[in-house]
């Protein structure tokens, strides 16, 4: 079982939406469609329709957007018992404005984010889980001021699996990431940010000054997303680069790091190694990116295994 902690937002899709919408009274568009976001839920969610549980722990308000969002993972077998329900502050929401072309632009409210809390996670939703995945490193203002490495220290203190994204935003202001990440990569198995988020960190350029960067603070494994291009990874004595699957055409590229997320831990609590566990990543997150919506295009792990070595063997 895989215990998600991170972001949860209410997103509100608008289209079709063009550059000139504020310069009239009044603009037409489809039926607006409600979905689930935010980095670590989508991964949640990834998770789920790859058939292995989850449990999802962050904020949601007292409102209707919150309850959409805890009665979505309901139905799809996600367990939100662990997640905080604020009285005060609303649920985070996002309104996506789209373009005919896909081009999406965000109008966003997620103050709630600054009350998420280490303490919001209760020592038995990590005693009950394999793994801990923080999917949000860089988005809790309270998180980034000692609770990440609290969090993750009490994971390994009951032996579990730690493995965290970095997961920027516009609010994730920091003029020197690496001062926390020293306090925390030593209790974290594998990190896997992606390129623009581990060169903010390392104030490096190059992937491989990046690695090495990184290499003394204690990592098991590290990665990095290259979008399109697949993906850089390391156990500090062996790295490669991986490949996303020839031939796919992107519809929709929403959530397709949170969906890679979910590929990569789905292998790796299956069995498969870390190296293999990218490779199956990679592979999941191009199946998602043919369907609308963040993970919309997961399939179960065993068809997802199937699609991956089929892939594989084409090479």
């Amino acid at each position: 079982m895989v215990l998600s902690f991170g972001m949860m937002v209410c997103d509100t899709l608008l289209r079709p939406v063009d550059r000139d919408v504020l310069s009239r009274d009044c603009t037409m568009i489809e039926k607006p469609v409600q979905a689930c976001g935010g980095d670590a839920l989508n991964t949640a969610i990834g998770l789920s329709r790859l058939g292995i549980p989850a449990v999802m722990a962050g904020r949601v308000g007292d409102d209707l957007n919150g309850r959409f969002i805890l009665d979505q993972c309901r139905k799809l077998g996600i367990d939100v018992s662990h997640v905080v329900t604020d009285p005060v502050y609303a649920t985070a929401s996002s309104f996506a404005l789209i373009e005919e072309n896909g081009e999406r632009h965000f109008l966003s409210d997620v103050s709630i984010f600054d009350q998420v809390d280490d303490r919001d996670l209760p020592e038995k939703a990590i005693e009950r889980a394999d793994m801990v995945y923080i999917g949000s490193a860089c988005s809790f203002s309270r998180m980034n001021q000692g609770g990440l490495a609290r969090l993750l220290r009490r994971a390994k203190a009951h032996g579990r699996m730690t493995v965290m994204d970095a997961a920027f935003n516009q609010r994730s202001v920091c003029n020197c990431w690496m001062n926390m990440f020293k306090e925390v990569l030593p209790y974290t198995d594998v990190f896997f940010p992606s390129y623009e988020e581990a060169s903010a960190i390392t104030g490096c350029r190059e992937i491989p000054e990046i690695s090495s960067a990184l290499k003394p603070m204690g990592l098991t494994y590290f990665g990095i997303k290259l979008g399109s291009k697949g993906c850089y990874v390391t156990d500090f004595s062996e790295e490669r680069y991986i490949e996303c699957p020839k031939g796919i055409r992107a519809v929709d590229t929403t959530g397709a790091g949170d969906s890679f997320m979910a590929g990569l831990m789905a292998g790796l609590v299956s069995g498969l190694s870390f190296f293999e566990s990218a490779g199956f990543g990679c592979s999941v997150a191009s199946h998602s990116v043919q369907h609308m919506w963040a993970a919309g295009g997961i399939l179960p792990y065993e068809d997802e295994l199937y699609l991956y070595n089929h892939h594989k063997n084409q090479k």
